[in-house]
């Protein structure tokens, strides 16, 4: 019988506290704090509101660093392509070709993003850990990633469900424009789940979403962190094709185990995962129906002329 009830009592306490990883709330205004410690930045982030960090000392990694360290491709993205055909799918370039592009690019459409595998290495290890000592919560792990993009270029909304995300830009870089929104938002957005990033992103530019309807804008600068609540949408606007975002995430294992469904559909959807019919179309010319290798091969000969 007491075996029983102390049964009864710890699941109800896991229960209460799964639940808890689903909560959001809708305050619409940005907090700003002073980074004490990872206890007080704990308490701070438990509000799950969006929160701007004062954290000068935070390393971070910038071009000269990426140019230097990156040895893999990175993953590159056409706004326009995800807006026509409702498909984020990137297609990869070295380093050396997706700054070429990016800094050529006069349409403010490419961007690049979820470039996780690049942390796969050592290479970045020693600014990471520092990181994580800054950042990280209690038995959490880690996902990192670099976003930049061409001049005045728009990310579309993302949202997601961990623990915690930051994001931060070196210093002496330009500042990016940042516009959230909360979760309330969702079938305005007409949200596409991507279970394989464990996220949600928008088909509809941020920009036609008026600020008037409860939109967020403001500006992260270098010596600032924001911190980003599960199930808020987040906008990213380059005004420097130079400027790296830094994008630091956590997930606790509550938190994993209350997300258990995204990793069942992670597993299904990577299985059926298909070759989009619609590619990016670079410099007017159409790249449909080629596969990925073909496509990156056009878009080298591209770049050739710029």
């Amino acid at each position: 019988m007491v075996t029983t009830i102390i049964i009864f009592i710890l699941t109800l306490l896991l229960y209460l506290h799964v639940q808890q990883e689903f909560k959001y709330f809708t305050d619409m205004q940005i907090y700003e704090t002073k980074y004490i410690g990872k206890t007080h930045l704990a308490k701070e982030t438990a509000t799950k509101l969006p929160m701007i960090i004062h954290l000068e000392d935070i390393p971070s990694i910038d071009l000269h660093v990426l140019k230097q360290k990156a040895m893999d491709d990175f993953q590159v993205r056409d706004v326009r392509e995800i807006y026509k055909t409702n498909n984020s799918d990137p297609f990869p370039l070295n380093f050396s070709r997706t700054s070429i592009l990016i800094e050529t690019d006069k349409q403010s459409a490419f961007y690049s993003s979820h470039n996780s595998h690049l942390f796969a290495s050592d290479s970045f290890t020693d600014i990471t850990q520092k990181w994580d000592r800054l950042l990280k919560p209690f038995a959490s792990f880690s996902q990192n990633d670099v976003l930049f993009g061409s001049k005045f270029t728009v990310t579309p909304f993302y949202y997601h469900n961990a623990t915690s995300l930051f994001l931060f830009i070196p210093p002496r870089s330009k500042e990016v424009k940042i516009r959230m929104c909360p979760f309330s938002f969702r079938q305005k957005l007409q949200v596409v789940e991507d279970y394989t990033e464990n996220e949600g992103w928008s088909p509809i530019p941020p920009k036609t979403i008026a600020s008037t309807s409860g939109i967020l804008d403001f500006f992260l600068y270098s010596g600032k962190v924001l911190f980003v609540p599960p199930y808020w949408f987040y906008s990213i606007e380059f005004f420097d094709s130079k400027t790296i975002v830094n994008k630091v995430k956590y997930t606790t294992p509550l938190n994993a185990l209350a997300n258990i469904k995204s990793v069942f559909m992670k597993y299904s959807q990577n299985h059926h995962d298909t070759v989009s019919l619609e590619e990016p179309i670079i410099h007017n010319v159409d790249i449909s129906n080629v596969s990925k290798e073909e496509k990156s091969e056009i878009v080298l000969s591209m770049l050739k002329t710029i």
